[in-house]
C-alpha cells in the first residue's frame, strides 16, 4: 500500500510540473484527469486498510 502512496505521489508532482509546462489546455486537462482518477484509488485503499484495521479492533474486543 506504501508502493501506491509512492507513486501517486510521484505522478502527481510529474503532473503539476508538466501542466505548468504544457500550453495545450486539453493536454492539462488529461493530466488532471491522471491525478483526480489516481488520488481516487489511493483513497479507496486507505479506507479499505482502515475498514480492515477496524474489523480488527473488533474481533479483538470480541474475545
Amino acid at each position: 500500500m506504501i508502493f501506491l502512496r509512492d507513486l501517486f505521489g510521484f505522478f502527481s508532482k510529474g503532473f503539476d510540473l508538466s501542466s505548468n509546462m504544457t500550453k495545450d489546455d486539453d493536454t492539462k486537462a488529461i493530466l488532471v484527469g491522471i491525478s483526480a482518477i489516481l488520488a481516487l484509488v489511493v483513497g479507496a485503499i486507505k479506507i479499505y486498510e482502515n475498514y480492515l484495521s477496524i474489523k480488527r479492533l473488533l474481533r479483538v474486543r470480541k474475545k
